[in-house]
């Protein structure tokens, strides 16, 4: 009698577990190591052409998919800023989506951002010449090379115009419709 009250209860809880799951189908979180959430139809292809504008550092084709982007003149002046920098050089980025949120024709991406790229910088070494030693010790001016690796959770804001998902804003912090 114990066993059948056991496995009812397990059955029980595991069909409202289900119940509530089901409830919320505009939600789809994922873990770590958890598959890609699904995100709705067309927002992938809107995804692949905000990364694809960023490596090529293009900001009309980042625009094409952000139209409202150059309204928000300090976020549109740093990443133009970022794209013009004649430093800068093999940019790849990644966007892996962690959940999505729908509500009609807007949506909420969270996702994991990672941008690379090397950077190039003038470094004056100084040397001992700048301590009145012997100029052959030296160094002088050079240039380096610099991984650098910006990897962050972003918030993007989506919508739905003409059957075709557009960015309307990005965000290091939550967003909510």
């Amino acid at each position: 009698m114990r066993v059948v009250v056991s496995a009812l209860s397990v059955f029980l809880l595991s069909s409202i577990l289900m119940g509530q799951a089901a409830s919320n189908p505009t939600s789809t979180p994922t873990g770590a190591g958890a598959a890609q959430p699904k995100l709705p139809e067309g927002m992938d292809s809107t995804l692949e052409k905000y990364v694809s504008a960023s490596e090529r550092r293009s900001m009309a084709d980042l625009q094409a998919v952000w139209p409202e982007l150059e309204k928000n003149k300090k976020e549109y002046g740093k990443i133009k800023k970022h794209f013009e920098d004649g430093n800068v050089s093999n940019v790849h980025v990644t966007l892996q989506p962690l959940e999505t949120q729908k509500v009609n024709d807007d949506a909420i991406v969270q996702a994991q951002r990672t941008e690379r790229y090397v950077q190039q910088e003038h470094v004056d070494m100084g040397g001992d010449l700048d301590r009145n030693r012997a100029p052959a010790q030296n160094a002088g001016p050079h240039d380096i090379s610099k991984d650098v690796k910006k990897d962050a959770k972003v918030w993007m804001k989506l919508h739905k115009q003409n059957d075709q998902w557009v960015i309307v804003q990005v965000s290091d912090k939550p967003l909510s419709f």
